[in-house]
């Protein structure tokens, strides 16, 4: 017996059942249960151990180490259900675990039961003295008490890496207090011999006892359980602050260190002097109740809490700390903020627009009627609440409405409509724009655009004019974009071209294509060769068109479009058609000749040209019966114009009605009028020798018909010439014979007086005629031209009136000469009002010298110059482009083109052009441009940054691209914060970033990435570690000996070396202290 051991043992089963109340009283925390669990059966076996202490009966010592067992066979697996239970482990102990943990604790109390018969347990050699050895069974129990204990250690010590400082002083607590009796049977399985008399291992549950009692005091065990405090540490974005019965600050998370920390806050500090300037949480600690108060934060940011004092009572209910608990609620206090603001604009938005505001349901019945400013004209809304659309609208209006917001409820898209209504006996448009609302509403909004559409029909009539005049003037306008060489051109373009309208061209090989087929060869060569090289041009070409026999002319002029660097993009031009003017220049010119100078080709005019020939009839009629000789004007080959005059029967009925005497004639005549070409003459006629002559009628020099005059006979003329001819042309000869005594005899002296006076009455008349008809033509045509004139001035008037240019005409000091009334609303002043101004009066003073400059410029090299400008017009910003041309010696025409539209794609584009879409940085394209001018510079030194975002491929890979490109948005935030205005920062593509560092050396650029890491840290802790970032950098430095690209090339194997650094030592790719 040993009595002083035996009260030791029992001393510490009152503190081992002490803590198992204790931790019962706390069951509700997790694994409260398992502690009390545990220290019962430390009671148990310490219990039973002294027993067998107080007694030397052999049977009576068995019976109590037995019951010892008990209590010997239930710590191992309480201590892991403990283990598992307060650290919240994935190991999870379900009946089925439990089931194969209790499988050898019951067989070991079968065999130990069982012993004397078996020996199982104890061995056949069993002393009651020895403690520390025993049979086969012994040893398996050992072993396995010794791997729950071990495995229990392990989920213990994990846990203390994962927790916060509180819970990590807990468990570390609770480690120890396992550690010393495992270590301790441990030391005496392993080193002690078999005669050991007792066990110790029970006499260091009174050491666990006091680190268990310790941590109930000092670190709250079970009143701040490590689970639920773990939770709310790791997972929430919260700050918590965990003060002690003092108030004295026992723990916080990381988000409360980060709140803070700034205003003195740390692990043992008195919160009433880190509180305050927070009155109100210092009056919330002095009360047991939870409490919620608002507070603002004023650091570099003013910030929002709603605050949360959470008091935690002891067993006694007495107070024994406080949770705080801040949650930012900026975000929903700006949201307030902004919600009232939103509201309040929204009120002064209604009482300020004119739109009508509705809420109408599917079947298109007014619900609701926003309070804004219609106007008068629009009918009492009052009334409309309950109707329908159909109550309100005609059928078809009514219809359209109800089917835009059929397709806005099940597209759930805004959908549109323009319907009329009439109002006060006037017709309106209304622009209706339905959105869904709920799943049976839409909210309408209707805007009048009764004066769009009046101005949409204005456009249209304009395009129409606009039309009209370019056929009626039979102008063509074509645009071409030399970039993406996309063609476009008027319906009168093609029509000129005799390309149908239809064809569908759309670009210049379309163009260029079309042109071959119609066989415009030329003009096919001449266009690809200008596209090399486009410029300004004018001339004319002459087409034949398919399918046409005569030639076309077209006129044409293009002018070219350049930007800031003067690189073409784009041309325009127009064409006319002037054929019919080319073809009165030529009538013009040819009737011009006529008049100043000799006729060389007789046919050119025609004596049908110079007389009436009615009136010619009657002269020749006259002259016939006046010198009784007979009369015929011919042209000058012979042939007839008028009808022969006093013919005598012989000649007139006998000889020209036969045919062969008819023929006879025609070359008598023909060779009478060869020989009077410059004069007059008097001979026979070859047939039956009658006396016949002619005077030439001669015009300009040139003989233009013959007047033949015969059919005279004289004394002595011979019958036997007659009597021959008869016989040879088969005439009659009686009648013949009667005929010729028929024809008036006359001396041939008289005759050749008779022809000198019809030859100077010829000439006379000729000459007076062609005159004036000359000088009536000369009238008329002047009229024609006075017409074409007006009519092309009526045209321009027409062009003016639908072009939307301004068309100014400048003299050489900026006087508005003329200002055309075109279809544009963009003069400074009214068009009426600038006449006889200068530019000074009407323009800026700085638009006004370069307006000035360009007219003078245009001036000195009589050259075309292209002008853009911009200028204030009614309160917006408008931009120009100007084609100037001279157009006198001391005056320009002014031809400028609205381009505001053009102007605002190209500032897109430019910019689009040099920067990276994604992030807003520069792009390569501007990055390579920077390092060609630095490198001519003389900013020298020039330092480079290269940067690479570690992780993006896994990024990608777990949560998609676009959690990817949020963490380039966020690296290209950071860089534009961390870097000087005059450093140039670029996205490379992917995941590459590079700086340049103009005038930097190597200490400025390292200083440079010392900060930019400290900035990537700062910016870190805003985020969980999961989200961190972080950059790979390599920098170089170079001076004007050296090639920027090879400072850049240096700069990247640096990044890469820095890159590979962090693989082998095997560093999270988002660690944010790299």
């Amino acid at each position: 017996m040993n009595y002083v051991l035996a009260n030791g043992l029992i001393v510490i089963t009152f503190v081992c059942l002490s803590l198992a109340v204790i931790a019962w009283l706390h069951k509700k925390a997790p694994g409260a249960k398992a502690l009390s669990a545990i220290m019962v059966s430390l009671a148990i076996w310490s219990f039973m151990y002294a027993m067998r202490w107080l007694t030397e009966d052999p049977d009576i010592i068995r019976l109590w180490l037995n019951l010892a067992n008990f209590g010997i066979l239930l710590a191992p697996p309480s201590m892991l259900v403990f283990a598992s239970q307060f650290s919240n482990s994935k190991f999870t102990l379900s009946p089925r675990v439990l089931i194969l943990f209790a499988l050898e604790p019951v067989l070991s109390i079968i065999f130990i039961w069982t012993d004397p018969g078996n020996g199982f347990f104890y061995g056949s050699g069993y002393d009651p003295n020895s403690v520390l050895s025993g049979g086969t069974w012994f040893w398996v129990n050992v072993l396995y008490s010794f791997i729950l204990m071990v495995f229990s250690v392990i989920i213990l010590a994990r846990y203390t890496r994962s927790v916060t400082n509180l819970i990590r002083k807990q468990t570390i607590m609770i480690l120890t207090g396992y550690l010393i009796p495992i270590i301790t049977c441990a030391v005496e399985v392993l080193l002690t011999n078999d005669a050991t008399e007792f066990d110790i291992t029970p006499f260091t549950f009174l050491g666990s006892g006091i680190l268990v009692i310790f941590s109930f005091i000092r670190y709250q065990l079970f009143d701040i359980t490590s689970i639920g405090y773990a939770r709310l540490v790791e997972i929430s974005q919260d700050a918590l602050v965990v003060l002690g019965p003092d108030l004295r600050i026992i723990d916080m998370n990381p988000a409360g260190e980060n709140l803070l920390t700034p205003f003195g806050a740390a692990i043992g500090k008195n919160a009433v002097e880190v509180f305050a300037n927070w009155p109100s949480i210092l009056t919330s600690l002095d009360g047991a109740q939870e409490a919620i108060a608002f507070i603002k934060i004023n650091g570099s940011v003013r910030r929002d809490f709603d605050l949360s004092i959470i008091p935690q009572t002891n067993r006694n209910k007495s107070i024994g700390g406080w949770f705080l608990l801040f949650h930012d609620i900026t975000y929903l206090k700006q949201t307030e903020y902004a919600l009232t603001a939103s509201e309040n604009k929204i009120r002064s938005l209604f009482d300020a627009i004119t739109d009508n505001v509705l809420v109408l349901d599917r079947d298109g019945r007014y619900l609701e009627i926003a309070p804004t400013n219609q106007g008068a004209e629009i009918r009492d809304p009052l009334h409309l609440i309950g109707k329908t659309v159909h109550d309100v609208f005609a059928p078809n209006d009514a219809d359209a409405i109800l089917l835009t917001i059929h397709q806005a409820l099940e597209t759930g898209q805004l959908t549109s409509v323009d319907y009329p209504m009439q109002i006060n006996e006037e017709l309106r448009w209304y622009s209706g724009n339905a959105s869904p609302l709920t799943a049976d509403s839409v909210i309408w909004v209707a805007r009048d655009i009764t004066e769009r559409k009046l101005v949409e029909q204005s456009q249209r009539e304009n395009q129409i004019r606009l039309e009209l005049a370019q056929r009626i003037s039979r102008v063509g306008s074509w645009e071409l974009n030399i970039i993406d060489k996309s063609f476009w051109a008027s319906d009168e373009y093609f029509r000129i071209m005799g390309i149908n309208p239809a064809c569908g061209i759309k670009t210049f090989n379309d163009l260029v294509k079309c042109f071959s087929k119609m066989k415009y060869f030329s003009l096919a060569s001449s266009f690809k060769n200008w596209i090399k090289n486009p410029i300004d041009y004018e001339g004319t070409q002459e087409l034949i068109r398919p399918g046409e026999s005569l030639p076309v002319f077209i006129h044409s002029v293009a002018s070219t479009m350049k930007d800031a660097d003067g690189r073409p993009y784009k041309a325009a031009g127009v064409i006319q058609d002037i054929t019919e003017q080319k073809q009165v220049e030529k009538a013009l010119e040819q009737r011009l000749l006529a008049l100043t100078q000799p006729l060389e080709n007789p046919g050119s005019i025609e004596i049908e040209d110079l007389f009436n020939l009615d009136d010619l009839q009657k002269m020749q009629d006259d002259f016939a019966r006046a010198t009784g000789v007979g009369s015929l004007i011919t042209k000058p080959d012979g042939t007839p114009i008028t009808r022969p005059s006093n013919f005598c029967r012989s000649c007139g009925e006998l000889i020209r009605n036969n045919s062969l005497g008819a023929k006879i004639c025609a070359k008598n005549d023909a060779e009478l009028c060869e020989f009077i070409r410059d004069h007059s003459t008097v001979i026979r006629c070859k047939s039956i020798g009658l006396l016949h002559a002619g005077a030439p009628i001669v015009v300009g020099g040139q003989h233009i018909a013959s007047w033949l005059i015969g059919q005279v006979r004289t004394e002595n003329f011979s019958t036997e010439i007659l009597e021959e001819f008869i016989e040879r042309i088969n005439l009659d000869r009686e009648k013949a014979l009667q005929a010729f005594r028929e024809i008036p005899e006359m001396d041939q002296q008289q005759f050749e007086e008779i022809t000198r006076s019809l030859y100077t009455f010829s000439s006379q008349l000729s000459n007076s005629a062609f005159q004036n008809i000359q000088q009536a033509r000369f009238i008329t045509e002047r009229k024609k031209a006075q017409e074409a004139l007006q009519n092309s001035e009526n045209k321009l008037r027409s062009l003016f009136r639908a072009m939307t240019d301004i068309i100014i005409i400048y003299d050489s000091e900026g006087n508005y000469r003329e200002v055309a009334q075109t279809n544009s609303n963009l003069y400074s002043h009214p068009p009426e009002e600038l006449v006889n101004k200068s530019i000074k009066e009407t323009l800026p003073p700085e638009l006004s010298t370069r307006v000035l400059d360009t007219i003078q410029k245009v001036l000195a090299t009589g050259e075309m110059t292209l002008l853009d400008y911009s200028l204030n017009i009614k309160g917006n910003e408008h931009w120009f482009s100007a084609n100037v041309s001279p157009l006198t010696r001391d005056s320009v025409i002014w031809v400028a083109r609205d381009i505001t539209y053009r102007k605002i794609v190209e500032d897109r584009l430019h910019y689009q052009s040099m920067h990276d879409t994604l992030t807003g940085l520069y792009n390569r394209q501007y990055y390579e441009t920077e390092i060609e001018r630095l490198q001519r510079s003389r900013l020298y030194p020039v330092s480079i940054l290269v940067m690479d975002v570690d992780g993006l491929e896994r990024v990608n890979d777990q949560f998609g691209h676009s959690a990817g490109d949020d963490l380039l948005k966020r690296v290209a935030g950071i860089l534009k914060s961390s870097f000087r205005l005059e450093d140039m920062v670029a996205r490379m593509g992917g995941d590459e970033f590079v700086v340049i560092l103009p005038g930097a050396n190597g200490n400025t650029a390292r200083d440079a990435v010392k900060r930019l890491k400290t900035d990537i840290s700062k910016h870190n802790d805003l985020f969980p570690a999961d989200q961190h970032l972080s950059l790979s950098i390599g920098s170089a430095t170079g001076d004007h000996q050296e090639l920027l690209s090879e400072v850049f090339k240096k700069a990247d194997h640096a990044m890469y070396l820095d890159k590979a650094g962090k693989k082998e030592q095997k560093k999270p790719v988002l660690d944010p202290t790299h």
